[in-house]
């Protein structure tokens, strides 16, 4: 499954961010299939006066392997570094903010979020709780077409992992961690091959 040649290496921007982010930028680095343009991600927690516990983690990884990094804020005025860029795939896991078309249509070919649960089911946010809150038997990560509403572009290709009894959230997160690059490439190449 994984032999097709990558002769043109495919650019990725990666909007990311916690630990199901990190998990897939590791991952991507180290399969080395998609060239990583530039890591976009956010300082604050959603309440914007905590710093996010994993930020100095993705400061210290882009470093490290060479990776421009660049932190937004609400206003996401520097996406407008997109703009400088060439890049094949602009790709989001657990981005926090809408990111708007102009920057959507920047990607050469298109851009897509890995959005945690099986779409169309729980669209927005929280999704793995209100997963475990309606017992559900399954859930896991959906990769899709971004658009201008929420979790509604098409759907390209879902990673399921079984919900058993007794789960927490964090046992659900821990479960989707190695499925993130898997579904990415998985979903890229079906891309890739398709047009």
């Amino acid at each position: 499954m994984w032999n097709y040649k990558n002769e043109k290496k495919y650019s990725v921007v990666c909007l990311f961010a916690r630990e199901l982010g990190f998990h897939t930028l590791k991952d991507t680095i180290e399969d080395n299939f998609f060239e990583v343009k530039a890591v976009i991600t956010h300082y604050y927690e959603p309440n914007l006066k905590t710093k996010r516990k994993l930020f100095d983690k993705y400061v210290t990884f882009c470093e490290e392997k060479s990776i421009p990094l660049v932190v937004v804020n609400k206003n996401q005025s520097n996406l407008r570094i997109l703009k400088e860029i060439k890049f094949d795939f602009l790709i989001a896991n657990c981005y926090k903010y809408i990111i708007p078309d102009e920057f959507l249509d920047l990607a050469k070919i298109g851009s897509y979020n890995m959005h945690r649960s099986l779409l169309p089911k729980y669209k927005g946010l929280k999704p793995i709780k209100k997963a475990l809150e309606n017992k559900e038997k399954e859930t896991g990560t959906t990769f899709h077409r971004m658009t201008g509403v929420v979790d509604s572009g098409e759907i390209i290709d879902q990673y399921k992992v079984p919900i058993e009894r007794g789960d927490t959230e964090k046992e659900i997160f821990e479960k989707l961690y190695p499925t993130q690059y898997v579904l990415m490439k998985r979903a890229l190449l079906k891309i890739i091959k398709g047009k």
